[in-house]
């Protein structure tokens, strides 16, 4: 079968979240009625009826609600015998039961919502309309071409369970991919989005191509005309030392062996250069080489990287991701592999502009030395010279000394005679009467500040006295308080009944308004 029927095929296996609930509620209900059709009625019949599904496959293609066929067999038991107590248990794993034979593998299509990863585990349901269904995808088993997100239309594969402990119905999907046309090439779109921004296309992260790389690693199918022309190239040119690093370029399993294969050959300290490289096909076919994880491994790789897959027209990730990206795989051999006449001409015309550059050299020197002979003079007429100058200078400091000297002396003969002037006992003795004298004037001072204050003092002491509480209540008077020890003022703020307290001069009393 082609891959356009197999992609038509799946199409029409799909179902909808509420086809897939219609034909579900459909089989348990008929189950349910013919079971028991009411728990009153239960006594009345000869017995229940048994069913056996025939079609354990709904069709997918006809988007109808009808359930599966059931046929009906008399039972002849008793009534009484009829009425079974059922257990949760029981009937969470019959349903189980039947969902495993008559769901085996869906496709079903409808929104993502709710899309949350824990622990490697995706947790998303799939909404169409009004209707819902959970869905779980474990890491080891699930496969997409993008990451899961919110709003997006996606068509999927897995089987239905119900998760016993909770009686939830999930769908447990293995395979998610864009729903309608073009769900390759929007998913690209979105990877290509998001590599941009983390910058893994940027031009400050290419390396330099080495010109003659020694050995040159190759990543490609070994069984594939890519390998054949790049040998076929190699041995026609001057030639490197190849290492062929193999991986599968095209299916599932290709996207993780090509990771591989490009860490193997950096790894290898000897390895100068990996060129990444397959020959043509469809979209599909090169779709691998837009799988994130190659790209990502592309741009992490430390030795320089070419990447040449497909024609002239086919572009993919590791492309923009590479260090540089050919057309083809023979394009990139004959980039990387140069032919001798090639080499040889490019010897050629080195050496002649390394003679040419030599004589432009040598003349200029040859100049310079002349120049600098025609500026050398006779050396003992300049070492006469320089003697003659070494003299000047050495007289110059001569004089300079004794001058200095000189001044030095009459400066300390100007400060002595100063300083002589001067009777220091004198001053010593005129400064110590002064300090006696402002020590008698402090002292007299003090006391004066001191008789004054003792006064103020007393004064203070008098006027605190007579305005004391005590002095008052000694006069007579007495200080009446309530309960709380507000002080009363008048005699409105006490009412019949309150006990009051009455402190006089000597003692208080406790009183009883009435």
């Amino acid at each position: 079968m082609t891959k356009k029927k197999e992609r038509e095929s799946k199409k029409g296996k799909s179902l909808k979240s509420r086809d897939l609930f219609s034909n579900l509620a459909g089989m348990i209900s008929e189950n349910q009625q013919s079971d028991s059709s009411s728990i009153s009625d239960v006594d009345k019949q000869p017995a229940s009826p048994k069913y056996s599904i025939k079609n354990k496959t709904p069709s997918p293609e006809k988007k109808s609600t009808n359930s599966p066929k059931i046929s009906e067999q008399k039972d002849s038991r008793k009534p009484e015998e009829t009425k079974k107590i059922w257990k949760v248990s029981e009937v969470l794993s019959g349903l189980n039961q039947v969902i495993k034979e008559n769901f085996r593998t869906l496709w079903i299509e409808g929104e993502l919502i709710n899309v949350a990863r824990r622990r490697g585990i995706y947790y998303y349901s799939l909404k169409e309309n009004d209707n819902l269904i959970r869905c779980i995808s474990f890491r080891n088993s699930f496969r997409a071409t993008f990451e899961p997100e919110d709003g997006i239309q996606v068509r999927v594969r897995g089987y239905l369970r119900i998760y016993e402990p909770t009686g939830s119905l999930s769908l447990n999907v293995n395979l998610m991919e864009r729903a309608g046309r073009g769900s390759l090439a929007q998913a690209l779109e979105i990877l290509t989005n998001k590599l941009r921004k983390e910058g893994l296309f940027n031009k400050e992260h290419k390396k330099p191509i080495p010109d003659f790389p020694k050995n040159v690693g190759v990543v490609t199918s070994p069984e594939g005309a890519a390998l054949r022309d790049f040998i076929k190239i190699a041995r026609q040119r001057f030639s490197s030392s190849l290492i062929i690093s193999p991986a599968i370029v095209q299916g599932e399993k290709a996207p993780d062996q090509i990771r591989k294969a490009i860490a193997r050959l950096d790894k290898m300290k000897k390895v100068d250069l990996i060129v990444v490289t397959r020959g043509g096909g469809s979209f599909e076919d090169l779709f691998c080489f837009n799988n994130e994880k190659v790209v990502r491994a592309v741009f992490s790789c430390k030795t320089p990287i070419i990447s040449a897959i497909g024609h002239e027209t086919d572009t993919v990730l590791t492309d923009h991701a590479a260090d540089l990206r050919l057309a083809t795989p023979t394009e990139a051999a004959e980039h990387v592999f140069k032919e001798k006449i090639y080499l040889k001409q490019q010897v050629t015309g080195l050496k002649q502009q390394l003679l040419h550059l030599m004589r432009n050299n040598l003349d200029t020197r040859q100049r310079r030395l002349q120049l600098l002979k025609s500026q050398i003079h006779d050396p003992e007429l300049i070492l006469n010279k320089k003697y003659r100058e070494l003299d000047y200078l050495n007289n110059q400091l001569q004089r300079s000394f004794v001058n200095l000297l000189n001044q030095k002396k009459t400066e300390f003969n100007y400060f002595r005679d100063k300083l002589l002037q001067y009777n220091v006992e004198k001053v010593i003795t005129t400064g110590d009467r002064k300090l006696e004298d402002l020590k008698r004037r402090m002292v007299e001072e003090m006391e004066t500040v001191l008789g004054s204050n003792r006064e103020k003092l007393k004064l203070h002491r008098f006027t605190l006295a007579a305005l004391s509480p005590d002095s008052v209540l000694k006069r007579g008077y007495a200080l009446v308080t309530d309960k709380k020890g507000k002080i009363l003022l008048k005699s409105k703020e006490a009412t019949g009944g309150d006990q009051l307290n009455v402190r006089l001069a000597e003692g208080s009393l406790e009183v009883e308004v009435k």
